[in-house]
């Protein structure tokens, strides 16, 4: 009788395990939404550059973090953004959701 270790990717980092699933996720995003996709790259290429210096600190709640994400309020403009923590980015996403239900 053969037993299987089902515990054996217990410890195995999600990401890893699923990483053909995201890119496959990640293509299907960037080619439903071509001009996000390009804003979101122009910014990382500025920021890699030198020419946008990625702070450190948050613009709605002033707290250092250490993943500071670029929004984005209009994609047309992609090197104009507003830095975010992520709790005040996914807080912001959240008010142009209930923005545009009502």
């Amino acid at each position: 009788m053969i037993i299987r270790n089902v515990f054996a990717n217990r410890n195995v980092n999600p990401k890893k395990r699923n990483r053909s699933k995201i890119l496959i996720s990640q293509k299907r995003w960037r080619e439903s939404n071509g001009h996000k996709s390009r804003a979101h790259d122009l910014l990382n290429k500025a920021v890699k550059r030198g020419d946008l210096v990625k702070p450190t600190l948050c613009e709605k709640c002033h707290d250092a973090h250490r993943h500071i994400h670029g929004h984005h309020e209009d994609y047309e403009k992609p090197l104009e953004v507003i830095w975010l923590c992520p709790p005040c980015h996914h807080n912001r996403h959240e008010e142009l959701l209930n923005d545009s239900k009502n």
